[in-house]
Formats: C-alpha cells, structure tokens, sequence
C-alpha cells in the first residue's frame, strides 16, 4: 500500500464523541492494530497474499497486499478507557468519547 493514503479515513464530531470510519476490504480484524496515544490515533495492519503467486502469472494485479499504517492527530482530547471498535462488512468503526474537559457544557446562572 502506497504511504499514508490507505486506508482512507473519514473522522466527524457527534457531540460527545468523535467517530472514525474506514474501510478495510478483504483484511481480518485479527490483522488490525489500533492504538491510542495522547492525542494521536494509529491504525495498522496487513492484507495476506490471497492467492499463491508462486505458480501463477497475473494479466492485472490492483488488489494490493501487504501492511499499512495510519497515524491521525485528533481533533479533541478523548477518554482512553472509553474507545470502542467494531468491524462490519470491511467497514472497521471507532467511537471515542470526548475527554470530560472538551465536553460542551451548559452553565445556568444562580
């Protein structure tokens, strides 16, 4: 995989939490790392070779192997107890809920 452009990643603010999706077509979650690090979220991983290249000769090869990583700088600090991931249909999922002091917070006057 070509540096820093797979995989792509959308990144929104729901209110309390912060939400990243990416895509990861045809790579198990056992093959997915995810890490957090202050403010910066890493993910990582492979795509196995699906077929053996050994005894064959491609006409066309776009479906790429091999390890990534991606590094992205949140936007807001987040609880690092309080990330969950989730993986569906090669879509990977992870909510990361807004550090206490980054909350909106109403203040009524007494």
């Amino acid at each position: 995989y070509s540096r820093g452009s797979f995989p792509a990643i959308n990144l929104f603010d729901k209110g309390d939490t912060l939400v990243l999706k990416t895509e990861l077509p045809w790579i198990e979650k056992k093959d997915i790392a995810i890490e957090l690090e202050g403010d910066t979220l890493s993910l990582a991983g492979k795509r196995e070779e699906v077929e053996n290249v050994d005894d064959i000769r491609f006409h066309r090869r776009e479906r790429r192997s091999g390890t990534f990583r991606r590094k992205l700088k949140l936007p807001f600090k987040v609880d690092p107890e309080k990330v969950a991931a989730t993986m569906e249909n090669g879509v990977l999922t992870i909510i990361l809920e807004k550090d206490e002091v980054e909350r909106k917070r109403t203040i009524s006057i007494q």
